[in-house]
């Protein structure tokens, strides 16, 4: 198969003139809208599950101090 096929459809159906227009219009505003400006989705989702991860840390080590720190109080009844 080369590089440069061509996917011709001959018959047209309810998604067509949707599809062409959205190709138009990123066609169009390509250049302005600047695609190649975005951040790395990659990078974006590795923070995310960082920030994730370190939540439901930060959760458990609380729950562990919040033991602790219960567990420790001495009751003095008189």
């Amino acid at each position: 198969m080369s590089k440069n096929a061509t996917v011709i459809v001959e018959e047209r159906d309810e998604w067509s003139s949707f599809a062409e227009f959205l190709g138009n219009i990123i066609a169009k505003y390509a250049d302005e809208v600047g695609l190649d400006d975005l951040p790395d989705p990659h990078a974006y989702i590795a923070r995310k599950n960082i920030e994730k991860g370190y939540k439901c840390y930060m959760k458990n080590i609380n729950k562990r101090i919040s033991k602790s720190y219960h567990n420790s109080i001495e009751y003095v009844f008189c």
